[in-house]
């Protein structure tokens, strides 16, 4: 796998601290329940208003080359290994062995509204939630918050704003000011059920399609923002028409990516299948693509329309995607990006 400079890395690195110090908050519940189970356990816990779902399967994706290369590479940069390991003594967990899965909603106005919610399951002793927390806020200098809803404690740092709240053995979540509340009346059972994204029809239409057993996966209507957005790109022409889109990613040998994305009419989804498959032709006879030896991989590509879906497939062996990461890697190097 490439390598970042070591500048870069830490640069990196303090980038994705903030993020590593909420993950602290929220290492999961007791008990994972893997693929298409535990994330329609997800499903029924989030507000039926959700627009967008999101799931990474870390338990699974641990097990892969891939994974294993990631943390190779984490452990060679010096910043980035220690700013880990000052984390883990902070908090005392280490949240990529002991987090199993991050369960991500969205609803579809996120951008103004500032809801969402963010479940993760994996391993946890419910007193080191209030103790991680304290220890961040101490760092941030911001004050800690604890207030109850329905008898379950919710910490946050800023008021209003999003809360955590240990959700007994089924989930940790962290949650905008208003789906914290519906969450926890979802997990309680004082909200009715036909209020969860589980009975939200359009989404679990996406869902029912979508490979849930995959290491990532995602799912989720297009929001009328960026509809207008791909509708002011006329290069995108008939993907202006987006309506939803879903997929997932599978990591377990080599590489697989399947994904559907649905267009208004029949018309839009060969359109874009004729012009992307147009493009990929047009890639693998540019000169700069044969000379790198990238030719092949582009035949791991594949178009096609299925009514007005447009379907995506990538799939590569491990060694196929061994030698790209290696080609690639040359690739930046000669080009002096420091990989």
């Amino acid at each position: 796998m490439a390598m970042f400079h070591r500048g870069r890395a830490s640069c990196i690195a303090r980038t994705l601290l903030p993020a590593a110090l909420l993950l602290c908050l929220v290492t999961g519940c007791s008990r994972f329940r893997s693929g298409t189970l535990g994330a329609r356990d997800d499903l029924a816990l989030v507000p039926r208003e959700t627009a967008g779902v999101f799931m990474l399967n870390v338990k699974q994706a641990r097990g892969t080359r891939i994974w294993q290369r990631l943390m190779e590479q984490r452990e060679k940069d010096p910043a980035a290994k220690k700013e880990y390991q000052d984390f883990i003594g902070k908090c005392g967990f280490d949240p990529l062995q002991e987090v199993d899965s991050v369960f991500l909603a969205l609803p579809e106005n996120a951008q103004e509204s500032r809801e969402y919610a963010v479940l993760l399951r994996g391993r946890y002793r419910p007193e080191q939630i209030p103790t991680c927390a304290q220890r961040i806020s101490q760092e941030s200098g911001k004050p800690l918050t604890e207030s109850e809803y329905n008898g379950i404690k919710l910490w946050s740092l800023q008021s209003p704003g999003p809360a955590v709240a240990v959700l007994g053995k089924r989930a940790v979540a962290i949650a905008g000011p208003t789906w914290i509340r519906r969450v926890i009346d979802l997990h309680l059972g004082k909200a009715s059920a036909d209020t969860s994204a589980r009975d939200n029809p359009n989404l679990q239409a996406l869902f029912n399609r979508t490979r849930t057993g995959d290491a990532f996966f995602w799912a989720g209507r297009t929001s009328a923002a960026m509809q207008d957005r791909l509708r002011s790109w006329p290069l995108l022409g008939a993907a202006g028409s987006l309506q939803s889109t879903s997929g997932s990613v599978d990591i377990g040998k080599g590489l697989a990516v399947h994904a559907d994305l649905d267009l208004a009419t029949e018309l839009d989804a060969t359109t874009i299948t004729s012009m992307a498959n147009q493009q990929l032709a047009s890639l693998k006879q540019d000169g700069r693509v044969q000379m790198f030896g990238l030719t092949s991989f582009l035949e791991t590509v594949r178009f096609a329309s299925k009514k007005n879906t447009v379907v995506f497939d990538l799939r590569m062996t491990e060694q196929q995607l061994d030698d790209l990461i290696t080609r690639l890697s040359g690739i930046l190097k000669s080009a002096g990006l420091g990989f």
